[in-house]
C-alpha cells in the first residue's frame, strides 16, 4: 500500500463529493441550456472519479521502497525548482497582472516558465505570444469574461 497516494486520492474524492453536494440546491438548466451546477457538478465528478481511482492504486500498490533509499527533495531537485517557478508565476500575475494588463503578462510568465524547463527561445517565444492571444481571444472576446486590461487597454 502506497499510504500517500491512498490519502490524496481519499481526499480528492471528499472534495469532489462535497462540490457535488454543494450544487444539489443550484437551479436546474433548461434543455438544451446547462445550468449554472453543470460545470461545478462535472469537476466534483471528475474529481470524485480519478481521486477514487488513485486511491485504489495506491491500496494495491507495492509500498514505498524506502530501503532503495528516500527521495530528499532540495533545491538542486528539477521537480522543486519547477515547482517553485510555477508558484512564483501565480505570485507575479497577481501582482503584475492589473498593471501590464492580461496579454504582457501571460506572455512574460509563458517565457519564464518554458525557459526555467529549457524550451528553446525561438520555440518559446512564439508559442507563449500565440497561447496568450489564443486564451485571450478565447476568454475576453468569445466568452467575454474581463480580464485585466492594462495601460493600454488589452
Amino acid at each position: 500500500m502506497r499510504l500517500g497516494e491512498t490519502a490524496v486520492g481519499a481526499g480528492f474524492v471528499v472534495a469532489g463529493a462535497l462540490i457535488v453536494g454543494a450544487t444539489l440546491s443550484f437551479p436546474p438548466g433548461e434543455p438544451g441550456q446547462p445550468g449554472p451546477a453543470l460545470f461545478p457538478r462535472l469537476v466534483g465528478g471528475l474529481m470524485a472519479g480519478f481521486g477514487a481511482l488513485l486511491a485504489w492504486q495506491g491500496a494495491r500498490g507495492r509500498p514505498e521502497a524506502v530501503a532503495r533509499g528516500a527521495w530528499r527533495p532540495t533545491l538542486r531537485s528539477p521537480g522543486v525548482r519547477h515547482a517553485l517557478a510555477v508558484v512564483g508565476a501565480v505570485l507575479l500575475y497577481i501582482v503584475a497582472a492589473d498593471r501590464l494588463g492580461f496579454l504582457p503578462t501571460a506572455a512574460l510568465i509563458l517565457l519564464g516558465l518554458m525557459a526555467q524547463l529549457g524550451v528553446r527561445p525561438r520555440v518559446a517565444v512564439p508559442v507563449a505570444v500565440g497561447f496568450s492571444l489564443f486564451v485571450y481571444a478565447l476568454f475576453a472576446k468569445l466568452l467575454r469574461v474581463p480580464l485585466p486590461p492594462g495601460p493600454l487597454g488589452w
